[in-house]
Formats: C-alpha cells, structure tokens, sequence
C-alpha cells in the first residue's frame, strides 16, 4: 500500500483541497491482489487505492445527456 500511496503523490493524481461546508466526502478503499508467477508462486502484491464511485450523485443535466446520447444511437 505504501507504493500505492508514494505512486500517487508522485504522479500529482490528487490535490489536497479545503472541504467546504454542506458537502460529503467521496470515500475510498483499498483492493488488494496477488501477482503470480508461471510457476504459480505469489512474486508481489499490488494494491489500488479507488474511490467509492457509487457515493456520487450525478447531476440532472448529465442524466439527460446520456439519455439523449442513448436515444441517438438506437
């Protein structure tokens, strides 16, 4: 998790903003997965940091976008 953690900050993939008042933070979590070599050892483990997608609430003008998009492709 550590690399996870250092990758990030390195690559500037997230800013630290203030946290302004009536807004919930997005949460994240942790998946964690096992890299195997041929012979099926376990050679590392990665982890990703991902956010809690399903928390988000989208907002009308996006809902009608992809609806209309939707009706233009059928």
């Amino acid at each position: 998790m550590d690399e996870e953690i250092k990758a990030i900050e390195r690559n500037g993939t997230w800013d630290l903003v203030e946290f302004r008042k009536g807004y919930k933070p997005i949460g994240v979590k942790c998946l964690y997965k096992k890299k195997m070599n041929p012979q099926r050892k376990i050679e590392r483990y990665k982890a990703r940091l991902v956010a809690k997608g399903y928390k988000q609430k989208a907002k009308m003008e996006t809902i009608q976008l992809l609806l209309s998009l939707i009706a233009q492709l059928e």
